[in-house]
């Protein structure tokens, strides 16, 4: 997009390239709809390169006549070339190449006969180029003009009353190398004109300030440079010239201010001329100094955002973007980050200016847990245990070394612990089996996990894993021969590597169809604290308080040879978080889903040895909708214009991991475990390649 802009008509200035304006150009804005007043000696009308852009309002005030507005010394068209020369492909193009100019000739010393000699402005005519200025409703002047002396009160009162009119007024600083600026320009260092007055000086190709330009002096905390030397510009009889002086530096400045005001319309005056000074290009001594003033005019920097960025809630709040994640758990995997819905949202800077945003930067997909899992299967559990039973009770106590660990891989995930200790204790009382445990993920009881191998478990069945370690209490009742009730309620809480909440889970296990194989049938609901399936949100997104889902899981297993079964399972999902603020409270019909299916067998190809092949899906969102509401345009001042989107918020993929794993004990002690899978959609993105993955272990015990 940017070369659209710079063209060889762009480049034949330099001026352009200086002010750092091309950017301003690519987002769309030229100064339409902007009136420039050039209080001047007229302009040509005739040139190809301006007259598309001269306001038929344009007057000698003078004689207060258009024919006569025809400039005959040539300055006033220089200075309108340099502030809105179209860009049509010929010559050169102003800073505003769309606004409108509305040429003033206001040198009349000689009147009435009309010769370069004449030159010079008085200050009646001054004062009457200002009020017609302000009554054609022009919103920046520039007046690059001047002289040694303070100027009379007619001008001096016209002058306020341009201020109090709303107008921004460009004044060039002078081209005698003092120290100080020349009148008008050294009124901006006036209070009385309340800051809209601008001093302007020059600088060359290389932003040093030119040995001709007046340096700020006492206006240095109103005083701006910008490219004065060697111009390239029109003059009169449709031609150009190339020009120096500090009255060519100024309409650059009176330029970027109607590029500013279209921008932002809402800003007063004084605020677009603070705006220019706070992002202009420090030069010279750091900071404000007494001949670079406030630094080189920088027209990009002035349009970007400044400060902190907020987005106006109908709610009144006002959240910061740099606070506002939306940490998606994995199986959300990718959703909503690249959901254009997301995008055009307005926000405010720290001046109150509107901008549209793009909030997908703040949402944050899940990692792919692959590189998780083969992680903890290749450490192992790197425990010692010891137990002890005393009648119908055993207690046991497993303690693991301390490791080294990789950090998570997602910012949900947590720190992995160094230490991590587990201790549990059953007890049989009379039918009833109780359990109590502490530092373990939630389980099924003996007969329900028996449908499963260990490592399908994590995918056909999430719940037991999705909150993490915790502790909890768990409850066995035979309801007949082959026929038992499983309860369980888990409780994880802050630590390393958990998700805090509760799980309450019920299960009936028995025997399969004709007494072959197992079948499992759970049904659990969590309540997580501060999440929805491991997934937060903070700042504009609103943050998640809690989320409660119910799952219901049914596994079997069946035995087709004395040595494999086939086995299978699915979970059903459904969730509901809750919301507080933010533009993502309206989420309904949240389901996932999880399955896993596959072989396994004991000794198959020599006593003790153990392979299992798993196809899966870990869990993965399959419906959600959420209604964003967002605010989108300015209504007035302080009111914002709001929309309702709904959206979809599923991944773009669907994860399928295939694994085989194979263990084998040794007789002396030694033991060896190996797994190799791969991940299709690994994260459920569509967009992720296949990934391998593999380990082995091996263990020895004393």
């Amino acid at each position: 997009m940017v070369d659209a802009f710079n063209t060889a008509e762009f480049r034949t200035t330099y001026g352009l390239g200086r002010i750092n304006v091309l950017s301003t150009y690519n987002a769309g804005y030229t100064g339409a709809g902007q009136t420039v007043a050039v209080i001047d000696t007229g302009i040509d009308l005739d040139h190809f390169d301006l007259d598309a852009n001269i306001s038929a309002k344009s007057i000698d005030i003078v004689v207060n006549s258009f024919t006569t507005v025809n400039d005959v010394d040539g300055h006033g068209t220089k200075v309108a070339g340099v502030i809105a020369a179209e860009k049509n492909g010929f010559g050169m193009h102003g800073v505003a190449y769309g606004a409108t100019i509305l040429a003033i000739r206001a040198d009349a010393l000689c009147f009435p006969i009309y010769t370069p000699a004449c030159g010079g402005f008085i200050d009646p005519d001054l004062a009457d180029a200002l009020d017609y200025a302000v009554a054609q409703g022009a919103g920046v002047i520039n007046m690059s003009l001047g002289g040694a002396g303070a100027q009379s009160a007619v001008f001096t009162d016209a002058l306020l009353r341009a201020v109090n009119a709303g107008a921004i007024i460009t004044i060039s600083a002078g081209n005698s190398a003092k120290a100080n600026p020349l009148y008008p320009a050294r009124y901006a260092e006036d209070a009385t004109y309340k800051g809209q007055i601008i001093a302007v000086g020059a600088t060359d190709s290389s932003n040093v300030i030119t040995s001709f330009s007046e340096k700020a002096g006492t206006t240095s905390a109103k005083f701006l440079v910008a490219p004065g030397e060697d111009i390239y510009t029109t003059t009169n009889n449709g031609t150009y010239t190339t020009v120096s002086g500090t009255s060519f530096a100024s309409p650059y400045v009176a330029g970027a201010a109607a590029l500013l005001k279209q921008r932002f319309p809402l800003l007063t005056a004084k605020q677009i001329v603070d705006l220019m000074f706070t992002t202009a290009t420090d030069l010279g001594a750091a900071g404000t100094d007494v001949v670079y003033g406030q630094g080189l005019l920088n027209i990009s920097a002035a349009l970007a955002p400044l400060g902190a960025i907020t987005v106006p809630l109908p709610d009144g709040n006002n959240p910061g973007i740099i606070d506002s994640r939306y940490i998606l758990g994995p199986a959300f995997g990718n959703a909503l980050t690249v959901e254009v819905a997301l995008t055009g949202v307005v926000g405010l800077d720290s001046w109150s200016r509107a901008f549209p945003l793009d909030l997908r930067g703040g949402v944050l997909a899940a990692a792919s847990a692959q590189s998780g899992i083969l992680g903890a299967f290749v450490r192992g559990d790197q425990s010692e245990s010891v137990g002890t039973t005393a009648g119908n009770t055993d207690l046991s106590l497993r303690l693991t070394a301390p490791a080294s660990r990789p950090g998570p891989t997602h910012p949900n995930q947590g720190e992995s612990p160094d230490r991590f200790q587990t201790l549990s204790m059953t007890s049989t009382l009379g039918r009833l089996g109780l359990g109590l445990y502490y530092g373990a993920q939630a389980t099924v009881g003996e007969k329900a996990s028996a449908t499963l191998p260990a490592g399908a478990s994590r995918l056909a069945a999430p719940q037991l894993s999705l909150l993490g370690t915790g502790g909890g209490v768990s409850g066995t009742v035979p309801l007949s021969a082959d026929l038992d009730l499983f309860m369980g309620l888990h409780r994880s809480g802050k630590g390393p590597g958990t998700q805090p909440g509760t799980l309450g889970q019920a299960w009936i296990s028995g025997p399969g169809v004709g007494g072959k194989g197992r079948f499992a049938l759970g049904l659990g609901a969590i309540s997580e604290d501060a999440s929805i399936f491991q997934t937060t949100s903070s700042g504009v997104f609103g943050e998640i308080r809690g989320g409660q889902s119910q799952f219901l899981t049914v596994a079997a297993s069946r035995p087709i040879s004395q040595r494999i079964q086939v086995f299978g399972a699915i979970t059903q999902a459904r969730a509901e978080p809750e919301i507080a603020g933010g533009i993502m409270s309206g989420w309904r019909d949240i389901r996932a889903s999880a399955f896993a299916v596959g072989l396994s067998g004991r000794d198959v190809w020599t006593d003790g040895d153990r392979l299992t092949l798993t196809l899966g899906q870990p869990l993965r969102v399959d419906r959600a909708r959420v209604d964003l509401t967002v605010p989108v345009s300015r209504n007035g001042t302080d009111g914002f214009n709001v929309e309702t989107r709904t959206v979809n918020a599923v991944p773009s993929g669907r994860e399928l991991d295939l694994e085989i794993s194979y263990g084998r004990n040794f007789g002396w002690g030694a033991s060896l475990t190996t797994v190799l899978g791969v991940a299709k959609d690994p994260g459920h993105r569509a967009d992720a390649k296949t990934s391998a993955f593999g380990g082995a272990r091996i263990g020895v015990a004393f």
